[in-house]
């Protein structure tokens, strides 16, 4: 009797997939008065190791026409339709409570990013081709967070929110930001 409530508390997930709708605020570059941000998809797979620690990583993918920015456009030239590529992987604590709708988790996550800096000439093309070259650069980017997530069933939970705190070590742009996320995640598997 005194032991049967831990019992039931060694349920949980083995696995757990998430997608997620990200928005990603860079916050406002040197120099600049703008605050870029973009939005874009989130994929994350979650392994539980025990009840209150697992391994996760995720893949996103933001979207803007000012994200990153890498290097100044030549004259005549703007920023335009921006890609960051973002792979982080790290650990997870859960607080996951019997007959509970909602669990909570933080984690640090770190990895690598790829932003794609387009420009494009303001005057067009007369093939349609952007006429300014396209810069690409990688780095290492780490993430602090955590978030809220309600259980709708036996199998899926309502991603509430969760927010990261992001740095990353772009050439030429170092920054820190903010990224919001929210989605659902499916359990995979139930481990005892």
């Amino acid at each position: 009797m005194v032991f049967s409530p831990h019992c039931d508390a060694q349920d949980f997930p083995r696995w757990e997939l998430s997608g997620a709708f990200t928005y990603y605020l860079v916050g406002k570059l040197p120099g600049r008065t703008d605050v870029p941000s973009a939005h874009g998809p989130q994929v994350g797979l979650a392994y539980s190791i025990n009840k209150y620690f697992r391994i996760e990583s995720d893949f996103y993918a933001g979207f803007s026409n000012r994200i990153i920015d890498l290097t100044t456009p030549p004259p005549g030239s703007i920023h335009y339709n921006d890609k960051l590529l973002v792979g982080l992987i790290g650990p997870e604590f859960v607080l996951r409570r019997p007959n509970r709708k909602l669990s909570y988790f933080a984690h640090y996550l770190t990895g690598v990013g790829y932003a794609m800096d387009n420009q494009i000439s303001i005057f067009g093309s007369p093939t349609g081709i952007p006429t300014a070259p396209t810069v690409t650069a990688t780095s290492w980017m780490n993430s602090v967070g955590g978030g809220v997530d309600l259980n709708l069933g036996h199998q899926v939970s309502f991603r509430m929110l969760q927010v990261d705190w992001m740095r990353n070590e772009f050439p030429g742009n170092p920054h820190t930001n903010w990224r919001f996320v929210s989605g659902f995640v499916l359990r995979l598997g139930e481990k005892r």
